[in-house]
């Protein structure tokens, strides 16, 4: 089945890698490209796209799954309609092959989600024998990304070396935006992860970008190496003019970069489990390292009763005025018995407060684990309330903080590397309040030390 949306190419660098891969497919192919193809610039873009094609075309189409029980179906309508606003679900069993969904053919912004296929792209190299995962990099400054970070508190004047199982765990565990980001690096940009999950029959989902860079073209920015792990790239982005944030969001949500649909989602999780993506070890590895997923341990986690376990993947986007784009969980939950399901739940663009959308989030699972017991339409039995569901209980690192707002000459500062459409604007009033600015400052320094010396006469 062919995709119904391109995938986008990270950077021109990434293009050239892409771009050899599909040489050394052509060659094997015994069709080799003409030196005119090889000097046109439009090349790395044309190639990549044109194998793509190919490859997608050659693959055999994915048996479609048959409709899941319509009790489900009817449980997630009531759902997403009472929530309001553009949600998608799907739930796949993984064992008997059916699938219900809720808006599941729309695409909806991955954000952090989308870590999941650079994982499954990194532990198919480790199978390939390509990479392994005890295989060491040096991570340098440069390598740092935005927001959630924590491996830049190693990274030292020297660098960190860190092992590729260490950035797997980083990546999907705590959602860590350098780890991830390094790790498209080492398999060459998004463009060799793209083809990889094609020729795996992997419909209707995106890799993106890196998440520097995505995070920079949702904030209406382009990413600049002296943004790496400084505040800087706060600054810059307080700095914009909210039209500019505003296009840049609209932009995003109207065709995201990382964009995946429901179904899409829930199918590729579903072979994730039954190991038809990687090898039995790397499969137990990845499911292993998603159990272990720090963040939103009230999402899908929090609606599943006693005996069932998850291994699942969050995703956040930024905030903007009073709404969120991208609050997102996916993963495999698996019953007392060891029968699993495949669950993907979107979240394009909210107002609701966090603890709405985690309660939005356990209805879902709870509908599945009902499902499965077979009480789903029942009067529910007798049960102790819930605890009433709080912000902080998403324990969601990976999600943004409010920026600074920048002032003085700082604001000066940072306007230079503002989006060129805000440049001009941002600069002029940069400017004017840092011309300003010294002449307070010093007349705040004389006073202080007029009343001390005063003092000290009395």
């Amino acid at each position: 089945m062919s995709e119904r949306f391109p995938s986008p190419v990270a950077s021109r660098s990434s293009d050239w890698k892409a771009f050899a891969a599909v040489g050394a497919l052509w060659l094997l192919m015994g069709a080799a490209p003409t030196l005119s193809n090889l000097l046109s610039p439009e090349t790395p873009h044309a190639a990549a796209r044109h194998a793509q094609a190919q490859a997608v075309a050659a693959m055999p189409t994915p048996k479609p799954l048959a409709p899941g029980p319509e009790a489900l179906r009817v449980r997630l309508e009531d759902i997403a309609k009472r929530f309001g606003g553009k949600v998608g679900i799907a739930v796949a069993d993984v064992d008997k092959s059916w699938i219900v969904s809720e808006a599941g053919d729309e695409r909806f912004p991955q954000q952090s989600v989308s870590k999941l296929w650079v994982a499954i792209a990194v532990l198919d190299a480790v199978d390939h024998g390509r990479l392994k995962l005890d295989q060491r990099f040096n991570m340098t400054r440069q390598d740092l990304s935005v927001f959630f970070q924590p491996i830049a508190r190693k990274v030292g004047p020297n660098g960190y070396s860190v092992s590729l199982d260490e950035l797997l765990q980083r990546a999907i565990s705590d959602s860590d935006n350098a780890a991830n980001d390094m790790l498209i690096r080492v398999m060459g940009g998004p463009g060799p992860i793209t083809a990889l999950i094609r020729r795996k029959g992997l419909r209707d989902v995106r890799v993106g970008y890196e998440e520097r860079v995505l995070q920079s073209k949702m904030a209406g920015m382009v990413w600049k190496p002296e943004y790496a792990g400084s505040i800087l790239f706060r600054e810059v982005r307080a700095a914009l003019p909210g039209a500019v944030r505003d296009q840049a969001m609209a932009a995003y949500l109207a065709d995201p970069p990382d964009a995946a649909t429901p179904i899409g989602m829930a199918e590729g999780l579903r072979r994730l489990k039954r190991g038809e993506l990687l090898s039995k070890a790397s499969t137990d590895r990845l499911l292993e390292i998603m159990s272990e997923t720090r963040n939103g341990p009230k999402r899908l986690k929090g609606g599943l009763p006693e005996g069932w376990r998850i291994s699942h993947k969050t995703g956040t986007g930024q905030d903007l005025r009073n709404y969120t784009v991208g609050y997102n969980d996916v993963g495999v939950i698996t019953a007392p018995d060891g029968h699993s399901y495949a669950v993907a739940v979107f979240i394009a663009k909210t107002t609701h407060g966090i603890p709405a959308r985690m309660a939005f989030m356990q209805e879902v699972s709870e509908a599945v684990a009902q499902t499965w017991s077979g009480s789903l339409g029942q009067a529910p039995a007798a049960s102790a309330p819930k605890p009433e569901l709080k912000a902080e209980d998403d324990l969601t690192p990976e999600r943004p903080e409010p920026a600074p707002k920048p002032h003085g000459r700082v604001h000066a500062k940072v306007a230079a590397h503002a989006a060129p459409v805000a440049h001009h604007r941002a600069a002029r009033k940069a400017s004017a309040k840092a011309r300003k600015a010294p002449v307070k400052r010093a007349a705040a320094k004389k006073a202080p030390a007029k009343k001390a010396r005063h003092r000290a006469s009395r």
